[in-house]
């Protein structure tokens, strides 16, 4: 039998981070939160960090609720809603300035895909840190797709 973590501290974190993701998609919000290089560069510096909640269109949210979920399901007991919308906040800011830093041809810039790569490695090492073996096979995997996705495009 499954043994998910269904307890509403396990749970709400990533019900909350979806659902701020859909409520910015229903609003439209993409012009106003997307990373846009000029618009940064001219002062609005939230775009750093908001860019990670918006999506270029409703496939794109599809497929990173879906990757929230897989993450869930491999991961969320390991993670407190404090300690989730800490890694989700400091991972959502050092997304953002990595693209305006490391990226300078990336203009606009949407989506949680890089946060999410950064939420499956922070659960590959504590995998490792409880001696399972499956913490390095995906802390590898996570990063070889990683170099991959830079390599092609």
């Amino acid at each position: 039998m499954l043994n998910l973590p269904v307890q509403p501290r396990y749970l709400l974190p990533p019900l909350f981070l979806m659902l701020l993701s859909v409520t910015f998609a229903t609003f439209d919000l993409n012009d106003l939160l997307e990373f846009n290089r000029d618009l940064v560069t001219q002062g609005e510096l939230w775009r750093v960090f908001s860019s990670q909640f918006v999506h270029a269109n409703w496939a794109h949210l599809a497929l990173n609720c879906g990757g929230i979920i897989l993450i869930w399901l491999l991961h969320g007991e390991y993670t407190s809603p404090k300690r989730y919308a800490i890694n989700i906040s400091l991972l959502a800011l050092w997304c953002g300035l990595g693209v305006y830093w490391f990226c300078p041809s990336i203009y606009i810039y949407t989506g949680l895909s890089a946060l999410l790569h950064g939420v499956i490695i922070w659960g590959a090492v504590k995998d490792t840190t409880l001696e399972l073996k499956s913490g390095y096979l995906l802390f590898i995997g996570v990063w070889l797709k990683i170099i991959f996705e830079q390599l092609n495009g």
